[in-house]
């Protein structure tokens, strides 16, 4: 017995390949992504050092409220 369906139709192995590798792609590292930021703060020009730290400051607000999320989730899981 092979995999099973994921909608009506069979899908290929070089389709469950690609969508798995979609699915990583789009899980983000935020080691990687501060230590990315990090190296390019560092390069830049005073002008655009000021665009990445409000960039960051979004970027870790939007984490912030991403968590805050998951976890009243979780709790409203939990009380169910």
């Amino acid at each position: 017995m092979g995999r099973p369906r994921i909608g009506k139709t069979v899908m290929t192995p070089a389709e469950r390949q690609r969508r798995r590798r979609a699915k990583l792609a789009a899980i983000i590292d935020p080691e990687r992504v501060l230590a990315d930021l990090e190296r390019e703060y560092r390069r830049a020009f005073l002008a655009d050092q000021d665009i990445i730290r409000r960039d960051v400051k979004k970027l870790l607000a939007r984490w912030q409220r991403e968590k805050a999320a998951r976890e009243r989730r979780w709790h409203k899981q939990l009380q169910r």
